[in-house]
């Protein structure tokens, strides 16, 4: 199951609520490099009808695209400082302690709008 963190969703929140558009919703794409790590990334985004909407316990449904639907399923989104003054979103496999994971960038890239 899709988690997102208290810190993530609050900044989610907080991003979706600079918007002027109530249909946008958080997308999350995932794709698995030549290497077998995942690479993820985030935006808003309008819903299209092949997306399955992923509803999380943190009250914010999420958008993943058929491809990315199996490799979401067991990913934290969280949003951690990095360095000091220095926040970022991370991802990691539910189970995994996130520092010792290998998180993504944090790079948000999809839709109409930014995120947090």
């Amino acid at each position: 199951m899709l988690q997102i963190t208290a810190a993530a969703a609050e900044q989610i929140k907080a991003g979706l609520d600079t918007l002027d558009d109530e249909e946008l919703m958080l997308r999350l794409a995932v794709r698995r490099l030549d290497g077998g790590e995942l690479d993820y990334a985030i935006g808003f985004d309008e819903p299209r009808e092949q997306d399955q909407q992923v509803a999380t316990e943190a009250g914010i449904t999420v958008l993943v695209s058929p491809p990315s639907v199996q490799a979401a399923a067991e990913t934290v989104i969280d949003y951690v400082e990095i360095e000091p003054g220095e926040m970022r979103f991370i991802f990691y496999r539910a189970g995994d302690l996130p520092g010792q994971a290998a998180p993504s960038d944090g790079r948000c890239g999809c839709g109409k709008g930014g995120c947090g």
